[in-house]
């Protein structure tokens, strides 16, 4: 930037007031756009930074779930044959009873 606004200053000196008014213009709105171009840069760079810590959030979450569902499916399996068990038990006991009072 400094390059080029030394070579519009060097320049400038030979041309007419006007003409040195609307460089002038043009090389601070070539600044504010680039001032701009720059913090859309540094805010884009934010938004990869903390879409990259995210995505490694849902991973993390992902390999939780996928434990706790393998967890949920054995305890639920165990219950199942808990279930099962307490069902022939009670079964059994009736079965004892009814052959007790005959």
């Amino acid at each position: 930037m400094a390059v080029v606004k030394r070579i519009v200053l060097k320049v400038s000196r030979h041309l007419s007031s006007t003409i040195r008014k609307h460089v002038h213009v043009v090389i601070l709105l070539n600044m504010t756009f680039f001032t701009f171009l720059m913090q859309a840069k540094i805010d884009f760079n934010c938004c990869l930074s903390e879409n990259g810590s995210l995505r490694e959030t849902f991973d993390h979450m992902r390999l939780e779930k996928k434990t706790f569902d393998t967890i949920r499916l054995k305890l639920e399996k165990e219950l199942v044959e808990n279930k099962q068990k307490i069902m022939e038990g009670i079964e059994t006991s009736t079965a004892a009873y009814e052959a007790r009072l005959v």
